[in-house]
């Protein structure tokens, strides 16, 4: 996969890029190393193609580690910014899906209910989801009672009218 042409930045690229596809599915440094080699990246130092020692994959792990730190530590509203861009750019694809026949039917209704659930996701992320709301009350919507925590006699209680 690496040719002279290859760039050491392209080569570090593409070796942490394999690395961490591996290291989320819970490999060893050692069968990592199996895998990149398997992918054709190989250390071109020296003029040997050669394969990338256990170290340098571990430091690749070590840097993983403090970039994924850094973007778990990352403000949150720059975490919504990139979901909403992501979720925004779905629901375009959705929408570019839906047609209309000549006679004004809509087809391929099931992109439809994607930008339902998109949209659902857009208004949770940014928190503009009308509120469910909730009404607790007693039996045939009779004030609630708790007895013992009041002082005051229920039959004196405003009727509400």
């Amino acid at each position: 996969m690496t040719t002279p042409k290859n760039t050491k930045k392209e080569v570090v690229q593409k070796r942490r890029e394999i690395v961490s596809y591996w290291l989320v599915r819970g490999l060893t440094v050692r069968e990592i190393a199996e895998k990149v080699r398997d992918a054709g990246v190989l250390n071109t130092t020296r003029g040997k193609d050669r394969p990338f020692t256990y170290q340098t994959i571990h430091n690749d792990i070590k840097n993983l580690g403090k970039i994924w730190q850094a973007e778990a530590t990352k403000n949150i509203d720059e975490h919504k910014a990139r979901q909403l861009a992501e979720l925004r750019a779905a629901l375009k694809v959705a929408w570019s899906r839906i047609g209309v026949t000549d006679e004004g039917a809509i087809y391929n209704n099931t992109d439809i209910g994607e930008i339902r659930r998109i949209n659902e996701a857009i208004m949770k992320l940014l928190g503009t989801a009308a509120p469910t709301q909730t009404n607790i009350g007693g039996v045939d919507g009779q004030p609630l009672i708790f007895k013992g925590y009041t002082n005051v006699d229920p039959d004196a209680w405003p009727s509400g009218e």
